[in-house]
């Protein structure tokens, strides 16, 4: 017999329109409802750019499909994607399992909430004896897929207990609490490691350099607006940190950057990124071009 989560849809939140899936590297851009489909969608998109540069997912979701939520996870944990929300963008409900499959996740101080609320069913069980074995086969699966992907089992508990028309927001302790904000532990151990080692340096002078990258970089992205720039400023200013660089050369270097902002950002994607390489990777005195 098929389990019953395998024949009865289950909902977070209910949206009016389909997510919009864009295939923009080095982003994939997802909006909108999360849908039983979407799940192949987004699978189709990340199987063609294998080999290609790592993506980040950019979303921007009410949630919609738990089980399509949890598959396109899986795509993301397999692919060791980032996942962002951005300022002004909303992750609730079945949104937050996406998220919670980043092995790096990024939420934008500037966000919009991050909602969580136990999921409900689109219709009757045929069987009216089947809400409870309903009920604890659907925190079963939410508990072991949020193990596989290193977050505490706490998060489901909470989960289910808040009515689907009472959603929680979390905040920032909630995010740090769960796990929803920062590096995935295990992949942060397995590139510590790899990180190290081609540096020449011991995991303790590592873990020495990334807590002053933590302090210096935190501030070029909490005080941006979350856009491309903001995003590859923090990830280089840690990438010149961790390779050395002593803190108050990057921070001259982040600052000469953000002076030439409003020009950057005019820039294509590519382009900006390649600027902001010249300019905090190299040399705060550096130009780039315009068009």
């Amino acid at each position: 017999m098929r389990p019953l989560l395998a024949l009865v849809p289950l909902f977070f939140s209910l949206g009016a329109n389909a997510a919009v899936i864009i295939d923009a590297p080095p982003f994939v851009y997802f909006v909108g409802s999360i849908e039983r489909t979407d799940a192949k969608r987004f699978g189709e998109i990340v199987g063609r750019n294998i080999g290609r540069k790592k993506h980040m997912v950019r979303i921007d979701s009410p949630g919609g499909d738990v089980n399509a939520a949890m598959e396109i996870g899986r795509i993301i944990r397999v692919n060791e994607m980032a996942v962002v929300i951005d300022n002004g963008a909303t992750c609730a409900s079945a949104c937050v399992l996406i998220l919670a499959a980043g092995t790096t996740k990024i939420v934008d101080p500037n966000a919009s909430p991050v909602i969580i609320h136990r999921p409900f069913l689109a219709t009757d069980l045929p069987n009216k004896s089947g809400y409870d074995s309903y009920y604890k086969q659907m925190l079963d699966a939410i508990k072991k897929y949020l193990g596989d992907m290193n977050i505490p089992a706490e998060l489901a508990d909470r989960m289910m207990s808040i009515p689907p028309h009472r959603g929680k927001r979390l905040s920032g302790a909630d995010l740090e609490r769960y796990m929803l904000n920062g590096d995935d532990p295990a992949y942060e151990q397995k590139a510590d490691a790899r990180q190290a080692h081609k540096l020449g340096i011991s995991l303790s002078e590592l873990n020495t350099r990334k807590a002053a990258a933590e302090e210096t970089c935190s501030w070029p992205y909490s005080t941006g607006e979350g856009d491309l720039f903001d995003i590859a400023s923090h990830l280089l200013c840690k990438e010149v940190i961790l390779g050395g660089q002593p803190t108050h050369v990057v921070r001259m270097r982040v600052t000469a950057a953000l002076r030439q902002r409003e020009l950057i950002v005019h820039l294509r994607d590519d382009a900006q990124e390649s600027c902001l390489r010249k300019i905090i990777l190299v040399d705060q005195k550096a130009s780039c071009p315009l068009r």
